[in-house]
């Protein structure tokens, strides 16, 4: 099995149910794999998540600042829904790759502390 196998393996286990769009991607903005609500967004592997509509949401993208200190960042911004934060993730071990997701991009959370 190749790293390339392993990674998506694992990415898909870990990933598969969460409730917003996943996409594990390469420092080149490929996407490589996708969890299920991304697919149901439309978002495909072998594509680059960089051309995703609308591209104003590129905005901002701390990929670049991921794979460079290969450490995680995020984003916060005023989605439709509400406050929308984006993470950048790095995958241990292999540097080529980043785990990219955001919390309230698709759905609106309803929480009290």
């Amino acid at each position: 099995m190749t790293d390339a196998q392993k990674i998506t393996d694992a990415f898909h286990l870990m990933w598969d149910n969460y409730p917003e769009s996943v996409m594990l991607i390469r420092k080149d903005r490929t996407i490589i794999a996708v969890n299920r609500a991304g697919a149901l967004a439309g978002r495909e592997a072998g594509t680059k998540c960089s051309t995703l509509q609308p591209l104003e949401n590129h905005k901002g993208c701390k990929a670049d600042e991921c794979a460079k200190n290969h450490s995680f960042t995020y984003r916060k911004k005023k989605g439709n829904l509400g406050d929308t934060v984006s993470f950048w993730l790095p995958v241990d071990g292999y540097p080529e790759y980043i785990v990219h997701f955001s919390v309230g991009g698709s759905m609106k959370y309803e929480y009290t502390v």
